[in-house]
């Protein structure tokens, strides 16, 4: 096996295709959940890129990125994909937020000393540290079991919107020209439940995706350190927003002009992030003012990615 690559197994998922004659849909329709062994939960592998590469196929209607999305989860078989698929201790209690809950994280004596520095790199020593270990599975369950209530509709929310800004916007420091990578990850993360929630009918598909985005957010706040939601520092703007402000923003982002590292016009992962929130000020109703203020002070502040800790 060590010497077959992804280019091997996309080659594979597209001869199955072409030689049973079914239409990509019903080949991705096999592969993802038909399957005994489904591939959905495992989407979680190589820090869920093979999530952000489905929502990707679909979002811009590419059956190559979604064979390529298949072959990466085939490459790289996660064991988080246990916490995805098993079957979680009723939580010990309720919660009445999802601030609520890292909140909680934040203060709990099981993460002391576990994570060296920030870095997801450090995702394996939390789960092979046996307290940390079971504070995960716990926040996991009680984070599970609100964001599968019937109030949520298995949908994306507001309050998923919210927090993503809040810990991309709201953890970092003022003035300081470098934002958190990861954190800015749970922003891709509930855009990706955005794109596939709607896509797929089954209703455990849906919860599997709802538990791989809370997984994720639990995980990347522990590794980057448990930091403070400070959120006094992002406002919303108090006139009602207008496309040309999302225009001079976007420009401002495109722009090598004004900022003290030129070549972020060049950086994905900078770019996509003001698209995700330009895109939810548009869908998200009444979240547009938040979502504007935290794109003004990103795009006006951004010089640089930090949080990946020692190499």
């Amino acid at each position: 096996m060590s010497n077959i690559n992804e280019l091997d197994f996309i080659i594979y998922f597209e001869e199955q295709r072409s030689n049973s004659g079914v239409h990509v849909q019903e080949a991705l329709q096999y592969w993802i959940l038909d399957r005994e062994k489904e591939f959905l939960p495992a989407f979680i592998g190589g820090y869920a890129h093979p999530l952000i590469m489905l929502a990707d196929a679909v979002e811009l209607g590419s059956s190559m990125l979604a064979f390529d999305a298949l072959a990466l989860t085939a490459t790289d078989w996660s064991p988080l994909t246990t916490l995805v698929t098993m079957s979680l201790p009723p939580p010990e209690t309720c919660s009445n937020s999802l601030l609520e809950i890292l909140d909680k994280i934040r203060n709990d004596s099981s993460f002391e000393h576990v994570v060296p520095s920030p870095g997801i790199q450090h995702i394996a020593e939390i789960l092979h540290n046996g307290p940390a270990a079971a504070a995960i599975i716990k926040y996991l369950s009680i984070g599970n079991e609100y964001i599968s209530s019937p109030e949520f509709n298995l949908q994306v929310t507001g309050e998923m919107v919210e927090v993503a800004i809040y810990l991309l916007m709201c953890t970092h420091v003022p003035g300081a020209p470098a934002f958190d990578f990861y954190l800015n990850h749970n922003l891709t993360f509930v855009n990706c439940l955005h794109i596939l929630l709607p896509v797929f009918e089954d209703t455990d598909a849906k919860k599997t995706l709802l538990r791989t985005y809370w997984l994720l957010t639990i995980l990347a706040f522990v590794t980057q350190g448990r930091p403070v939601i400070n959120t006094v520092l992002i406002q919303s703007c108090d006139a009602r927003p207008s496309t040309a402000e999302w225009e001079e923003i976007k420009n401002a982002a495109l722009s090598p002009i004004g900022t003290l590292n030129p070549k972020r016009i060049f950086d994905a992962h900078f770019l996509k992030a003001v698209h995700i929130m330009h895109t939810f000020g548009l869908v998200m109703e009444g979240m547009e003012p938040l979502l504007l203020a935290a794109a003004q002070r990103f795009v006006g502040e951004f010089n640089n990615w930090t949080g990946f800790g020692a190499s």
